[in-house]
């Protein structure tokens, strides 16, 4: 039998090999990441520069060498420069998982440790891919937050943006929650300019999904459907007026740790070209465009009993105008 030492010295275990399989997984959006329409690219910075000019957010395009930088007129943008996070998990395979084991139908001891490689290398995947869910999520709300929950960026204290806040009596019954909505999209609407808009999302957290589909005003609107509103679940998602789906963010929610704060909702502008991923590059692959994930194998142990590697990613997110989304909070 190989040792395991000399197993993992396959070209298999290589850099490239590794980070190329992950990379052919497939990806499975959440529901943010699924919902709205995310420009995503990779560039080869670890940092990015954002201006802000008159409440629209974008990067600072790269130039050659010795070509016309842009001009800025006047003085009224704000630029910034964010470190992009780093995300990063260790899997590793011991020998004594795969001792005296081969794949089934093969001699080929390389493929089983394989296997049991990508199929760590999977589970780490889907943290990443909710990770990615959880920083998109900071982007709607502004807040780029960490696992434990601490702010890594507050984009409009950054940027100097002020956030537009409303709130919606829904204790009253009386409160015209459709109507109270309908001005709330208007406003958002004047936020948005010449942006073309395919529709909105209200984006909801389960405190105020609760506190929307039990309202007596909501209940009425659809008092010609009573029945079929009564028996449906409103959790999945509704039309409550004219072109704005309410949606229930109700998986939003990782080791007790809330994508959306309780008591927060937000209505979302169905746009092109307004929600922006950049990727960047890991310190292995230098000037390079950001890949969605990397893998670095750390190699074998100086006991040749557990081979290890990083599955990292380096991302961020952001709106380009973020007062055109609303935080609706209950009254």
């Amino acid at each position: 039998m190989t040792a395991f030492a000399d197993i993992v010295k396959d070209p298999a275990f290589s850099l490239m090999e590794r980070t190329n399989s992950i990379i052919d997984t497939q990806y499975v959006p959440h529901e943010i990441s699924d919902w709205l329409n995310w420009d995503t690219d990779g560039i080869p910075f670890r940092s990015v520069s954002i201006e802000e000019q008159n409440g629209s957010i974008s990067l600072i395009e790269t130039q050659p060498l010795k070509a016309p930088a842009p001009k800025i007129e006047g003085d009224s943008r704000v630029i910034r420069t964010l470190n992009i996070p780093r995300y990063p998990v260790e899997v590793s395979v011991d020998a004594a998982e795969v001792d005296g084991v081969r794949k089934v139908g093969s001699d080929n001891e390389v493929e089983y440790v394989v296997d049991r490689l990508k199929a760590k290398e999977l589970k780490a995947r889907k943290s990443h891919d909710a990770t990615l869910e959880f920083a998109r999520a900071g982007a709607v709300s502004g807040l780029i937050r960490d696992k434990n929950g601490a702010t890594i960026y507050d984009l409009y204290s950054e940027l100097g943006v002020a956030r537009i806040d409303r709130t919606i009596d829904f204790s009253n019954s009386a409160t015209d929650i459709v109507d109270e909505l309908s001005d709330i999209r208007a406003q958002a609407e004047d936020e948005l300019g010449g942006y073309l808009i395919n529709g909105w999302i209200w984006l909801q957290s389960g405190t105020v999904n609760k506190k929307t589909t039990t309202h007596n005003s909501v209940r009425e609107s659809f008092k010609y459907f009573q029945t079929s509103f009564a028996a449906s679940d409103k959790t999945k998602g509704f039309t409550i007026c004219d072109d704005i789906q309410v949606r229930n963010y109700r998986k939003g929610k990782l080791n007790g740790q809330s994508f959306i704060d309780e008591g927060d909702s937000f209505l979302l502008p169905l746009v092109d070209d307004f929600y922006h991923t950049r990727f960047a590059p890991s310190l292995s692959f230098p000037n390079t465009p950001g890949l969605p994930l990397y893998v670095i194998p750390g190699g074998v142990d100086k006991y040749g009993q557990v081979f290890d590697e990083l599955v990292e990613s380096h991302h961020i997110s952001w709106i380009s105008r973020p007062r055109a989304i609303i935080r609706i909070r209950a009254a």
